[in-house]
């Protein structure tokens, strides 16, 4: 699972909610508008594979059993929650099937019937469980730091548990992804929880926040980070399928995947690590600066540029599934589908498969 022809992922879920007039300042995040507004988070989901994602990653990120608890939930209320979150991107995910055979891709002018990612991937429309980190419940900026004080291994693997549980019985996710995590050690945590459910081989993605190109939030190394996983995760048939980086600013993002001057793609060096093919994605946020006094995003001086104009650097490098993250919408996606066929097309047209 991907291993083969790019993909588009969807963009910021949370922001894209928030751009819409949402309230998000809560310590829920997306998944309050999942309890008190589902029909928007629908929309969303729908918007976001109208420009030409190939991924839905549900509205979980920050559910957890805790989380819910905290807003007063009963235990029976707060799973339900978690299976209306993948019950709406599970049925959206089927709507886009439904249009692309129906249209030949995806709606309106940023798709067309020649479309080399539907001829060669037949263009899916796919659930991804987001897992989000243990930080991301304490709701104070730790899951931008990782290094948590005073947490032990066994809380965290019961953090994940609940929410990995639920995503896997529900059956409706195509595969689970790990994202945002700052911690190398929170990673090895959670694969350890993955192992608990055979079902899940083979479609598990770890994705990491970082830094800068080299460096994790929690100021150790990618690489090693990565490294380890795979090694942890064993050769052959393991759980992960692919790695990546997200959260974090285009340019960390592309440094991590094409490799800083010397060092080989991250595509590659998880193939070393593991003794088998592994993915790689890449979905970095628009660009732009926290202000974490005002509580808003700010622009950058000079402004990042555009994020489709990195995505022929990712592609090359062997980047297997592409988007944004925070402050990136539809017409982000739109952009990055447009930019992703362009690539696929000039690879075609020379004889390549653009795998690293």
């Amino acid at each position: 699972m991907f291993l083969h022809e790019p993909i588009v992922l969807d963009g910021g879920l949370a922001t894209e909610l928030e751009t819409r007039g949402e309230d998000l300042n809560h310590f829920l995040w997306s998944a309050r508008v999942l309890l008190e507004k589902p029909h928007v988070l629908r929309e969303v989901h729908r918007d976001f594979f109208e420009a030409g994602a190939n991924i839905a990653t549900t509205a979980t990120y920050q559910a957890s059993a805790e989380g819910f608890a905290k807003a007063g939930l009963k235990p029976t209320e707060g799973e339900a929650a978690v299976h209306l979150a993948l019950s709406i991107a599970a049925e959206e995910a089927e709507n886009a099937r439904q249009a692309r055979r129906t249209q030949g891709g995806p709606t309106g002018d940023r798709g067309d019937t020649n479309s080399p990612t539907k001829e060669k991937a037949g263009d899916p429309a796919l659930v991804l469980g987001s897992c989000g980190p243990y930080g991301a419940f304490l709701a104070d900026g730790s899951e931008y730091r990782g290094n948590y004080e005073n947490v032990s291994v066994e809380e965290i693997k019961s953090f994940h548990r609940w929410r990995l549980g639920l995503i896997e019985s529900s059956g409706t996710a195509d595969a689970v992804i790990f994202e945002t995590f700052p911690d190398d050690k929170e990673a090895l945590a959670a694969l350890e929880v993955v192992r608990e459910f055979p079902s899940l081989r083979g479609r598990v993605v770890f994705s990491f926040s970082c830094l800068d190109a080299s460096t994790l939030c929690c100021q150790r190394p990618l690489r090693e980070a990565v490294r380890t996983l795979l090694h942890r995760d064993g050769g052959g048939a393991g759980f992960v399928t692919a790695v990546g980086v997200n959260c974090s600013s285009p340019f960390a993002c592309t440094g991590a995947v094409v490799g800083e001057s010397g060092s080989c793609s991250l595509r590659e060096e998880a193939r070393k690590a593991s003794g088998r093919d592994v993915g790689v994605f890449v979905y970095p946020n628009r660009g732009e600066l926290w202000n974490d006094e005002e509580k808003k995003f700010e622009p950058t001086d000079p402004p990042c540029p555009p994020l489709e104009s990195f995505v022929p650097q990712w592609l090359s490098s062997g980047a297997t599934a592409v988007g944004g993250c925070c402050r990136t919408g539809p017409r982000d996606v739109a952009a990055v589908r447009r930019e992703l066929e362009r690539w696929i097309q000039t690879r075609d047209r020379k004889g390549g498969t653009g795998i690293k």
